[in-house]
């Protein structure tokens, strides 16, 4: 809905290759998990008062104050930030597709579309600029699909991989400041 105060920005949709064990079923239940998904994105945070919506759940990140929603998406999810007048959205959209070699005889592979957009006040709105990366959330959610994928399944098991990679990033960021 255009707004007269608003603006709203997004980003180049980006691609995102799955392990090709994963199944739409799999990847699709992880993406509507709301026990598991705040923290695959968000792993070193709490979803503090938690309330589940008609469409997914909603909640305050601790570590932050950021107002934090994941709406469930018939073939993906979205995520909504709120922070200071601003609005993030990503979005993940699972797609099929043939194997990039185009042999019938292998298996479809998924692909992860990845969506991001910010709204703010116009004035604002003209100077905000989206980095070329994925942002961190998107990055953990790629690194336990790929853990899931190598550990049999075992949820917990990814979810460890990534709190394990993300401290490392701790660490490396501190090291250098």
């Amino acid at each position: 809905m255009p707004s007269f105060f608003y603006s709203t920005k997004n980003a180049d949709s980006s691609i995102h290759q799955l392990p090709p064990s994963l199944d739409r079923d799999s990847v699709l239940g992880i993406l509507h998990n709301d026990a598991l998904l705040p923290r695959i994105l968000w792993p070193n945070t709490i979803m503090a008062d938690k309330q589940q919506t008609l469409s997914g759940i909603k909640g305050i990140l601790s570590d932050s104050n950021v107002h934090a929603s994941l709406l469930k998406l018939t073939d993906g999810l979205s995520c909504v930030e709120k922070v200071a007048g601003f609005t993030m959205t990503v979005s993940y959209i699972i797609l099929d597709g043939e194997a990039a070699t185009g042999d019938v005889k292998r298996p479809r592979c998924l692909r992860l579309r990845e969506e991001r957009s910010i709204r703010a006040l116009k004035p604002i709105a003209s100077f905000t600029k989206f980095k070329n990366e994925s942002p961190t959330k998107t990055r953990n959610l790629l690194r336990f699909f790929e853990a899931f994928s190598q550990n049999g399944a075992d949820s917990m098991a990814a979810l460890e991989s990534i709190a394990v990679a993300d401290s490392n990033n701790d660490r490396q960021k501190a090291a250098s400041a």
